[in-house]
């Protein structure tokens, strides 16, 4: 199913799948902490960094359980480990040949976020495998909005995938 992240406002972005809303995401920006209030499927969720230097991220449920956990592999890698519901799964960033952030789960690619030229043309694609759980395209955004804001501003491109 084609997915795809229409940005409301400065703030604020839908996530659909086809052409239906199934989800929203609104971002908190500050010095002190960056932080996410998302809703899936009716389900409210908080994106937020933890940890003394805030390199762990945490995604929480309304009543405040911890869903998904991600932390560094190693404190100067470009790798992280990500816990949920009793899996280990490894988020990476690298350029292929753009900028990306890929999941993977036993060395296959189950999600991915990256910028993609598209007949000449700067596109934002989304690879999804056998994966459903919308929680991991919430992360990848909350990750890559920054990268998708600098270099299309307020109408983003997707690539068909």
């Amino acid at each position: 199913m084609n997915k795809k992240w229409k940005k409301i406002n400065d703030s604020s972005y839908e996530f659909l799948m086809g052409n239906k809303v199934v989800g929203t995401m609104e971002l908190n920006i500050s010095l002190a902490q960056s932080s996410a209030h998302s809703i899936i499927e009716n389900k409210k969720l908080e994106i937020k960094r933890t940890g003394f230097w805030k390199h762990n991220i945490e995604i929480s449920n309304a009543e405040s359980k911890v869903l998904l956990k991600v932390y560094p592999e190693k404190w100067y890698a470009n790798t992280w480990q990500i816990e949920f519901e009793n899996r280990k799964l490894k988020l990476a960033v690298r350029n292929n040949p753009f900028a990306e952030y890929v999941i993977t789960e036993n060395k296959k690619e189950i999600l991915a976020y990256g910028l993609f030229s598209d007949n000449g043309k700067l596109a934002i694609r989304i690879i999804s495998g056998n994966q459903d759980d919308l929680i991991l395209d919430f992360l990848l955004w909350y990750l890559f909005v920054p990268i998708a804001n600098e270099n299309f501003g307020n109408h983003y491109l997707f690539a068909d995938q």
